[in-house]
């Protein structure tokens, strides 16, 4: 099977997953579900630079 999906994940400013959202489904629940546990999964990522003045900052993760 040729999976893909897309997961938004909004990170605050010490890198901690704060919501994520699947964007795009593969159609495959599984699929979606391990792709959402792997960025959960990898925090906490590196902060923001400083000079991001948002709250949270908006990541794309595209898996295949």
């Amino acid at each position: 099977a040729n999976l893909k999906a897309v997961v938004i994940v909004s990170v605050d400013a010490r890198g901690y997953v704060v919501k994520n959202t699947v964007e795009t489904s593969s159609g495959n629940s599984v699929f979606d579900a391990s792709c959402v546990a792997a960025v959960k999964n990898a925090e906490p990522f590196d902060p923001p630079p400083e000079e991001v003045q948002e709250a949270f900052l908006l990541i794309r993760f595209p898996f295949e």
